[in-house]
């Protein structure tokens, strides 16, 4: 299983009106930035406050 898969259950998404709001731990800058990516693709998004932090 990739390492993407297994920290996305360690990420928190809250939205509010058209922000998306990104929180928790991931093992690397590439996950982070996946995430917010990810974000991105959704409909509507008109900001991403990216929070997720690198950690163990």
């Amino acid at each position: 299983m990739r390492s993407a898969e297994i920290d996305a259950n360690r990420i928190t998404v809250k939205v509010e009106g058209r922000e998306v709001i990104l929180t928790g731990i991931v093992r690397s800058w590439a996950d982070r930035e996946e995430a917010e990516r990810t974000a991105w693709r959704a409909p509507g998004v008109a900001k991403v406050d990216n929070r997720i932090v690198i950690g163990a």
